[in-house]
């Protein structure tokens, strides 16, 4: 849930009557242009979820393809942020229904790593490393990106703590305003000053925050990239 969820309530309605008068529907705080008249009485409120905001009133999508969404009133939705913005295969896509399909027909749609291997686990991930042209040897799976920041963190930790049980590497490095996940781990990461403000009192006090690398916002006027790139390594390396 979002931090903000149970306050944002007066933000959310002026959004919604926003929405209604332009045309324009948003959907979880991302813009979507839409097709069709728009009523409140489309916006629904979930009963049994609890929600990432639990003020918040939701258009019912029934189905998608490539780039829309379709909903239950009839509208049509051209999804232009990717779902949650890391969304790329588009919806309705029938190579990767295929794909889904053909596997769940082996009856094996979830092992255990702890005791088995899998050749089509296998295959994945010689496909990743053929995308990194050599530059990646093996391949961790994880189901979100909260989790994989997760297993980042145990990882780097464990790779020094295996050469050296007394190893003093214990700090992290991040970026301000960065967002690497919603878990405890990954939010302590995080340099979101809103996400982080409810559970202050319980994130990792070792990670040390640098400044963004926004080159349209913060390079000096006629410097370079390269002395731009080396003015953000040596603050890094202060």
């Amino acid at each position: 849930m979002s931090p903000s969820a149970i306050t944002e309530l007066e933000q959310h309605e002026q959004a919604v009557s926003a929405a209604l008068s332009n045309g324009v529907h948003r959907t979880n705080w991302h813009t979507s242009l839409t097709y069709g008249s728009t009523s409140k009485n489309s916006l629904k409120r979930t009963q049994f979820l609890f929600d990432r905001n639990l003020h918040k009133s939701y258009s019912v999508v029934k189905g998608g393809k490539g780039n829309y969404l379709y909903l239950s009133d009839g509208r049509r939705i051209f999804d232009a942020t990717s779902g949650a913005a890391v969304s790329c295969l588009g919806y309705g896509n029938q190579r990767a229904i295929n794909a889904v399909s053909a596997q769940m027909k082996t009856g094996i749609p979830y092992l255990a790593s702890t005791f088995w291997g899998s050749e089509i686990v296998e295959e994945l991930c010689q496909e990743l490393i053929s995308g990194t042209e050599g530059k990646m040897a093996r391949v961790y799976l994880t189901g979100s990106g909260s989790e994989a920041m997760e297993a980042t963190i145990k990882l780097a930790r464990q790779f020094f703590y295996e050469n050296d049980k007394k190893t003093s590497r214990v700090n992290f490095i991040a970026r301000e305003g960065s967002y690497h996940g919603n878990t405890i781990g990954a939010l302590g990461i995080s340099g979101n000053v809103a996400r982080r403000a409810p559970y202050e009192p319980f994130l990792m006090t070792n990670v040390h925050q640098v400044s963004a690398c926004n080159a349209y916002r913060q390079r000096l006027g006629g410097e370079s990239d390269a002395s731009f790139v080396r003015r953000k390594a040596a603050e890094l390396e202060a």
